[in-house]
């Protein structure tokens, strides 16, 4: 039997990737060997595309605001996040 686990990816003080699912450990240390290095030279795409990576393996994932955000900033990165998800998916 696998465990389930949730992990929290930062980049940046405005953004976090939460990713959960059963076997997360295995697939996140399989993700960082491969593509960890990324991070540093795409910091804001890194997010998106350890979220395409990892729903494609069938864990649940997404970008979210982190709340040190607020105000009016925090409306426009939700905003931003909702647009960018919108385009994706058309």
């Amino acid at each position: 039997m696998k465990r389930y686990g949730k992990v929290t990816i930062l980049t940046n003080s405005y953004i976090r990737l939460e990713v959960e699912g059963e076997g997360l450990k295995e697939q996140l240390n399989l993700f960082l060997d491969m593509h960890g290095a990324k991070s540093k030279e795409m910091k804001y795409e890194f997010l998106f595309f350890a979220k395409d990576w990892f729903e494609t393996r069938g864990f649940k994932a997404a970008v979210v605001v982190t709340d040190e955000v607020k105000g009016l900033k925090r409306l426009l990165l939700k905003w931003g996040l909702k647009m960018r998800t919108r385009r994706a998916s058309s």
